[in-house]
């Protein structure tokens, strides 16, 4: 665990500081884990590379600089919300899913971490209106339904930016919407073999073509 902790550490170029509120978040993550399934037992771990490391993967390839405001949409056991969240303080994440238990328990993390910069919404997505800059989809659904649910949603500029963690599938999906695609395979910028295959597609929806 300290040689994945540390790799990371060092491919993301992460402080002590953040290193540790991640140690801490994976900590809480474990003890909720007893509780309530918030991932899968069998993969507890390999919270570092799995969920951590894949978590914060777009920042290898993404200008975070455009981004101010966040929704992480099925955020499950707050990935990649919290791992974001805790990376860029400066910025507002909103973490949405449809199981109450689930956000009951991200606001006990959430607090426990002291994270201000992290809003939780108990909601199914296609039932909210938000305006944010960047949505962040990991294992959710396919980009079709996922755009289905955010059709309600507002960017700035009238243009919605996504991120969507999927496998080499969102390629072909996404070819068939009215979307602006880059897909980025994990695997050139992560030193985990985990990442082979997986990759990260960041696509742009513009208002006049949804």
């Amino acid at each position: 665990m300290d040689s994945e902790k540390k790799m990371l550490q060092d491919t993301f170029n992460l402080n002590e500081e953040t290193i540790n509120r991640l140690e801490i978040f994976v900590n809480l993550l474990k003890e909720w884990n007893l509780r309530i399934n918030l991932i899968s037992r069998k993969d507890i771990d390999n919270i570092w590379p799995h969920h951590i490391a894949h978590s914060l993967a777009p920042i290898k390839f993404l200008d975070w600089s455009n981004f101010s405001d966040i929704a992480d949409l099925g955020t499950g056991g707050g990935f990649p919300g919290i791992p974001l969240a805790i990376v860029f303080p400066q910025k507002h994440f909103v973490l949405v899913d449809s199981k109450k238990k689930k956000i009951q328990v991200l606001k006990d993390i959430t607090q426990r971490l002291e994270l201000t910069n992290v809003s939780l919404i108990w909601s199914r997505a296609e039932e909210l209106s938000l305006t944010v800059d960047l949505v962040c989809a990991r294992a959710v659904s396919n980009p079709r339904t996922i755009l289905k649910w955010t059709k309600n949603w507002h960017g700035k500029k009238d243009q919605l930016h996504y991120l969507f963690y999927r496998g080499q599938e969102t390629i072909e999906e996404t070819r068939k919407l009215s979307l602006e695609c880059t897909h980025y395979d994990l695997i050139k910028y992560m030193p985990f073999e985990y990442f082979r295959g997986k990759i990260v597609s960041y696509c742009i929806r513009k208002r006049s073509g949804s």
